[in-house]
């Protein structure tokens, strides 16, 4: 992909995170995901967590009865201050996610819940793989999500049109690249949005190409979760 494709693109995700923040605190906050509420058995108490791409920080509520030593980071400043304002003993700090960490800490959990559909390009999401498997603690485990777009009928119709769109413009775009708009609770604004369609084979591809071991592979609701370790 083009490098000016994909600063296009991550401007997109950016501006969008920032203009929908509130609406996107208030949507997150009627329920928690049922496959979030699953991961409660699989951390133990005192376990380290970073929640990478964290939002307004509402991963925290599937671990509310645990104690945990959570961090969370995201690239919108809008959504930090959110989750700050959410949960405010906990810690939080912006930070873009196609960087590595300037830390020494490790981690024996890191989430990363519908996340990696908003980098453009293979080549930057094994970067991303990469970069958050290489703060796993010994035996530790990456858990990313991506949504099933493709077996979504509600989402057939917005992947042709994106995919008619992509192929007659010639916008350096790759196949199952995304472009549509979202509309604001009040329907009185819409901010444009990326997202990356992932077929099974792409995604399982992506762990081998970044060293990972597939723990758990899954379909569930409208997610694809991956449970990964990094390979001895």
């Amino acid at each position: 992909m083009r490098k000016k494709t994909i600063e296009k693109l991550l401007k997109i995700v950016k501006n969008n995170y920032n203009e929908i923040a509130t609406d996107f605190d208030v949507s997150r906050k009627k329920y928690l995901w049922p496959e979030m509420e699953r991961f409660t058995n699989l951390v133990f108490s005192g376990a380290s967590i970073l929640d990478a791409g964290c939002g307004n920080g509402r991963l925290l509520e599937a671990f509310k009865d645990k104690q945990i030593d959570y961090s969370g980071f995201d690239s919108s400043s809008d959504l930090i201050k959110l989750a700050k304002e959410n949960y405010p003993n906990n810690n939080f700090f912006v930070h873009d996610i196609l960087n590595k960490i300037d830390s020494d800490d490790k981690y024996d959990f890191i989430f990363s819940i519908a996340v990696i559909l908003h980098i453009p390009s293979q080549e930057l999401r094994v970067q991303v793989l990469k970069n958050l498997a290489s703060k796993l603690k010994e035996g530790g485990r990456l858990i990313i999500s991506v949504w099933d777009f493709y077996n979504q009928e509600k989402f057939r119709s917005l992947i042709q049109k994106s995919e008619f769109k992509r192929i007659f413009s010639f916008d350096g775009r790759k196949k199952g690249d995304l472009l549509f708009f979202w509309t604001s609770g009040d329907a009185k604004y819409k901010s444009q949005r990326y997202y990356h369609a992932f077929r099974e084979n792409e995604l399982k591809k992506l762990a081998e190409l970044a060293n990972l071991e597939i723990v758990d592979f899954y379909y569930s609701g409208k997610n694809i979760w991956l449970t990964l370790k990094n390979k001895k």
